[in-house]
């Protein structure tokens, strides 16, 4: 899916993962789920962004456990 975002705009984004079961939120839609995930073991870094032009981040969260689908909801809403 391709979503155009106005200049400007407030947008949440959440993700939560584990072994087969990932989720994806946007501004407090119902999650996308995905039951055919690898979680890589080794990983020690996170790049954010897409390298096109200034973007601004208002907060990061990160949780140690996997949340539920309706965390994920509840926190991608403004």
């Amino acid at each position: 899916n391709t979503t155009v975002i106005p200049v400007d705009s407030v947008v949440c984004h959440g993700i939560a993962y584990r072994a087969n079961d990932s989720l994806y939120s946007f501004n407090g839609s119902v999650p996308d789920q995905d039951t055919s995930v690898t979680v890589v073991s080794d990983m020690t870094s996170l790049a954010i962004g897409n390298g096109n032009g200034i973007q601004h981040i208002a907060q990061i969260l990160y949780f140690p456990i996997r949340i539920s689908s309706l965390e994920l909801q509840r926190m991608t809403t403004q």
